[in-house]
């Protein structure tokens, strides 16, 4: 089996079409990849905390409120928590 250096000598040689054919086969590839691994980690029960972490995050009052400011949008802001979002979800607004 070729290293990891070599695939990526071989991968940066290929001419723009097989390029392309190489993006799609391996954008299919990653994504049953993640598919098998979100399927294992669901009937395993390693979701289930974050399932209900993120049902009673809805069930607040403030669930569904979504503040999305010119400033949340940029850079070089500190990260901060806004009161009227869920509790655990920083935005990048000093105040909301």
């Amino acid at each position: 089996m070729p290293d990891v250096k070599a695939l990526e000598e071989a991968i940066k040689a290929l001419p723009p079409s097989d390029l392309a054919e190489f993006r799609r086969w391996f954008t299919e590839f990653d994504s049953a990849a993640w598919d098998r691994q979100i399927d294992s980690d669901a009937t395993s029960g390693k979701l289930d905390a974050l399932l209900a972490e993120a049902e009673q995050d809805y069930s607040t009052p403030s669930a569904g409120k979504l503040v999305i400011t010119r400033q949340a949008l940029g850079s070089g802001a500190g990260m901060t928590r806004c009161p009227l979002m869920f509790a655990r979800w920083p935005t990048r607004t000093s105040s909301c």
